[in-house]
């Protein structure tokens, strides 16, 4: 995701947690954060509103089959839009599913937005006019119809109201606008945030409307008012780079997601932050609040995702399971055999096994860029004898073969000479390497152990770099002139 100040865009990775399940499950340090690891979870618990509450939205009355808002378009008005504007108003159920709900549009190229109140409706899917249950009114927003930008401008709304059969003929407000309450503008990320106030000077019934404003030109973003399902902002735990109290907008998509940070760790278990910081936040309420942006504004996409197991269920039949719902280019790692590991063996557990691995290749390459260096030196060193013993009538084969016997014969010197020194010296180190503080041999006492795999892998690759060298050498032999051989020798 990226992390956006208003003046600044920067990417960042984002870490959405169950707080109680990580604060009982994760390894940490005292020196990746000041605070302890229950605090640094419990202060990022998200608040998310019941339907039950009033701040969750403004309940729809039965038998509604129209929903409208009316709009005047304040600063907008006689001004020719380069870009139509859609208005949307997105509706919940009392389970947390969301609709979205086209109210028309205004503007447009060719044509001068009116000015006064007009009424924006759109009917209520047959889905929800028909449910039995409850839906709420948590937002109201707009879209633009191209890429072309809205300029900055004020629009007044007032009276959302309700139309049906059962209903009185001219509607049911739900909605008056009377007060702010708990209405916000979405967030936008932009340097100058969107304004929401209440407007005396404008308004269609009673004495006041709802003014909404923003200050900069909009295009492909999503402006807007909401009821969010969560308190804004939602509190974050932050990386290297930001500062406890800096409120910052997650950018995801098209759309902006506040958020505080409320405490700072240096580092995190499993996430590398050189170059780029991470945040962390509370799974359920970034979730919900995600529920509430409409589809196509917002990206879900997860790279990786952590699962804590019921200690009730067996945890082979658990993996398995998951293992096969996972796509296939997917991968489960099972936690609890890497601790296994560590436990049994502290210096795979340390990374030890990695670090054996990079070391052996490294050697590895060392090892062959010699062979092959010293293979181009000696068949320089005695292109003479070979330019002879080709006239000779020494066949290309013959060659190969005591150039191999000569490769072999140091080759073969070098692997043993080096296996025995790195072998039983090894041994030896290692054992040094698990004293207690006393500085005596743990009881009881460590076994080292050999990776055969990992050693016959060692040996067949030096015993490759071997026999490539030959071929070199025997290629450039080969592929030599001898009569030049002979006149540059002489």
């Amino acid at each position: 995701v990226s992390l956006n100040d208003g003046h600044s865009s920067r990417q960042a990775q984002l870490i959405d947690v169950e707080p109680q399940a990580m604060a009982r499950s994760l390894w940490f340090r005292e020196d990746f954060s000041d605070a302890a690891l229950p605090d640094l979870f419990s202060s990022i618990e998200a608040e998310i509103l019941d339907t039950k509450d009033g701040r969750f939205g403004v309940t729809l009355p039965s038998g509604a089959e129209r929903i409208g808002v009316w709009l005047d378009p304040g600063s907008l008005k006689d001004i020719e839009l380069q870009a139509g504007i859609n208005v949307w108003a997105r509706l919940a159920d009392t389970r947390g599913r969301y609709r979205s709900v086209s109210l028309g549009g205004f503007g447009g190229p060719g044509e001068s937005v009116a000015g006064g109140w007009q009424l924006m409706e759109g009917d209520l899917p047959e889905r929800v006019a028909e449910n039995s249950e409850e839906w709420f009114l948590t937002a109201i927003t707009f879209s633009t119809s191209s890429f072309a930008a809205v300029p900055a401008g004020i629009v007044y709304m007032d009276d959302f109201t309700a139309f049906g059969p059962s209903l009185p003929e001219g509607g049911t407000v739900v909605e008056s606008f009377d007060a702010l309450g708990h209405w916000q503008p979405l967030g936008n990320g932009a340097v100058s945030a969107d304004q929401l106030e209440i407007s005396g000077g404008a308004a269609r019934s009673g004495t006041t409307s709802l003014a909404f404003s923003w200050r900069e030109p909009f295009g492909e973003g999503l402006r807007g008012i909401h009821l969010p399902p969560v308190s804004l902002p939602l509190p974050a735990i932050g990386g290297a780079g930001l500062q406890q109290g800096q409120i910052i907008h997650i950018e995801t998509g098209r759309s902006y997601i506040p958020v505080e940070i409320v405490r700072v760790s240096n580092l995190f278990p499993t996430v590398s932050s050189f170059r780029r910081p991470f945040i962390v936040l509370d799974i359920n309420g970034y979730l919900s609040y995600l529920k509430l942006l409409p589809p196509g504004t917002v990206e879900t996409s997860f790279q990786e995702i952590w699962l804590s197991l019921d200690p009730d269920h067996d945890p082979e039949t658990v993996v398995s399971q998951v293992t096969g719902q996972v796509p296939t280019l997917a991968f489960v790692t099972d936690r609890r055999k890497a601790a296994d590991v560590a436990s049994g063996n502290p210096l795979a557990g340390g990374g030890w096994s990695g670090l054996t691995g990079l070391s052996m290749a490294g050697m590895g390459i060392a090892l062959l860029t010699a062979l092959l260096l010293h293979s181009w030196a000696s068949v320089r060193a005695v292109r003479v004898d070979t330019a002879v013993a080709r006239v000779m009538g020494m066949s290309s084969r013959q060659l190969l073969l005591s150039l191999a016997a000569e490769k072999w014969l140091m080759g073969g010197v070098a692997i043993v000479a080096g296996a025995a020194i790195g072998y039983w010296p090894g041994l030896a180190l290692v054992r040094l390497l698990d004293n207690t503080s006393a500085g005596t041999g743990p009881v009881p006492p460590m076994i080292p152990e050999v990776n055969v795999v990992l050693l016959v892998s060692v040996l067949a690759g030096l015993s490759a770099a071997v026999m490539a060298s030959a071929v070199l050498a025997a290629t450039v032999a080969r592929q030599s002139r001898p009569t030049e051989v002979l006149r540059e020798g002489a």
